[in-house]
């Protein structure tokens, strides 16, 4: 038997709603069920009469998938795409020990299951499992430990794909052992694919953005010796938990993994929150001190009826627009927001990046943990104000308020801490968003810190100047000058 018999039962019955509840969904749509070549009552979910013709583990197996895949594979694969899938599972189940010790619900989703991210879904498992088993349990210099055999199915995946920046759409797995190049993330689906087709729980983690400068990485974790461990994708080295990224995932923000299936499992995992049916993971905690911080959201208290005021720290009453940021997190004061969702994050390539969403609870608060860096944490409500803070100088408590009356947004500045460097400071912790007044919602960058190319701004310690579409009088000799400098070492040539 493939699991207990009380996960094979919760397996089939979920099987069996889903396939009921799309096909009520297709039904209100107007859509017909369409009879495929693989005898699939609907796009991609296989019929009774295609599932009895299999052996009963296969079943399970295949069952398990649908159970817990997107319902974007459910419609846009058929059946045979995951076959491969399920038959090497069951073969690992039944042919490898320390497949079978794994509990069920860890070896459903890091051994058996078809999706790492979000590449594209292509029969490999029996094609790598294959090369592998020659590789890992054939000839005299095979590895003997757990540690080995996860090196050395690194080895083998440099030996057929190598790091190359190409489109941002990732391909399948199969489509990189066949290309043999491809950028970390879709290096890392090919080696977790790798690893599952050899019996090696794995897993893709990744930062979503750096915090200390611009761009991302994903990589691969293995569990080894009854713990989680890292390695870089197609990157062999001698021992686990090494690579180059070693420095940079130490001075991240966040670290994350994905999950598809609910399994108990979970409990021991740091949740960060929900993206449809994936679960997100924070792993932050394996590569560096973290901090914890606290979100409350809550609607401000308007003092004493007076419409469009409200109080500040001292008890004055002040026009609702004015009312610092700072003001509203020493207060905390207001009505819980419940089910607000909140996004956290850092500032990369010019613009705001993701790094996580989560809704509030019950009494409108969120927790997370996150390493050194600056956050701007958005809610996503024109009703509700941003914040920046810095996650480096402990643990933290934010309060996202808004005004009954007024929409307008506004932002609250912490100070670096000592751990941050100096381009991490004048990188992240430089740019503060505030709102203009009078203007509508016209938002402007002010820039706190030294000169940079391409910003202008006065030293630290004297008023930040605003961006602005003229020039600056001020700037205007220098750039003639630099135009004539130019002209000049142009005739000397």
């Amino acid at each position: 038997m493939l699991f207990t018999e009380e996960m094979n039962l919760q397996v089939h019955n979920r099987f069996l709603e889903r396939r009921g509840r799309l096909k009520s969904c297709m039904a209100h749509a107007g859509m017909q069920e369409s009879s495929l070549a693989n005898n699939c009552a609907l796009t991609g979910f296989p019929s009774d009469g295609y599932l009895e013709r299999l052996d009963a583990d296969v079943r399970t197996a295949l069952e398990f998938l649908y159970a817990w895949m997107p319902v974007s594979d459910v419609m846009m694969y058929p059946a045979e795409m995951y076959l491969d899938f399920a038959r090497r599972g069951v073969w690992l189940r039944k042919n490898r020990s320390q497949v079978a010790a794994l509990p069920a619900d860890f070896f459903g989703e890091y051994v058996l299951f078809h999706r790492v991210n979000n590449e594209e879904i292509r029969p490999c498992r029996e094609l790598f499992g294959e090369q592998l088993d020659r590789r890992l349990y054939e000839g005299t210099e095979k590895p003997q430990t757990e540690e080995e055999r996860a090196l050395e199915i690194n080895r083998w995946a440099a030996e057929n794909g190598t790091y190359h920046s190409d489109d941002i759409r990732t391909i399948s797995a199969e489509a990189f052992y066949s290309r043999g190049y491809g950028r970390c993330g879709e290096e890392s689906v090919f080696v977790v694919n790798a690893m599952r087709a050899a019996g090696v729980p794995a897993r893709q983690v990744y930062a979503p953005w750096w915090a200390h400068t611009d761009d991302n990485h994903a990589w691969v974790e293995v569990w080894v010796s009854g713990r989680w461990q890292f390695l870089g994708a197609c990157e062999p080295q001698s021992v686990l938990n090494q690579g180059w990224f070693n420095r940079a995932s130490s001075r991240t923000m966040l670290v994350r993994s994905r999950a598809y299936t609910k399994g108990a499992f979970l409990e021991d995992e740091d949740i960060i929150g929900t993206d449809g049916c994936v679960t997100e993971c924070n792993q932050t905690a394996r590569y560096r001190e973290v901090r914890k911080i606290q979100v409350q959201v809550a609607k401000e208290v308007i003092a004493s009826g007076q419409a469009g005021r409200k109080p500040d720290v001292s008890g004055q009453s002040v026009p609702a627009q004015s009312v610092s940021a700072r003001s509203l997190t020493e207060k905390k004061t207001g009505q819980a927001e419940k089910a607000v969702v909140v996004e956290l994050q850092v500032y990369n390539e010019g613009s705001w990046k993701t790094l996580a969403r989560n809704k509030t609870d019950e009494d409108g608060q969120l927790s997370f943990s996150a390493g050194d860096g600056m956050l701007r944490i958005h809610p996503l409500s024109s009703a509700l104000r941003d914040a920046f803070l810095q996650a480096g100088s402990g643990d933290a408590e934010v309060m996202l308020a808004a005004a009954r009356t007024a929409l307008t947004r506004a932002a609250i500045m912490m100070k670096a801490g000592s751990r941050l460097s100096t381009r991490h400071r004048l990188r992240s912790l430089s740019f503060i968003r505030r709102q203009m007044p009078g203007r509508g919602r016209r938002t402007v960058l002010f820039w706190k810190g030294q000169r940079k190319s391409g910003m202008r701004g006065r030293r630290t310690g004297r008023q930040p100047e605003p961006l602005s579409s003229e020039p600056h009088p001020g700037h205007r000799s220098r750039s003639l000058r630099g135009r004539q400098c130019s002209l000049r070492s142009a005739k000397r040539i």
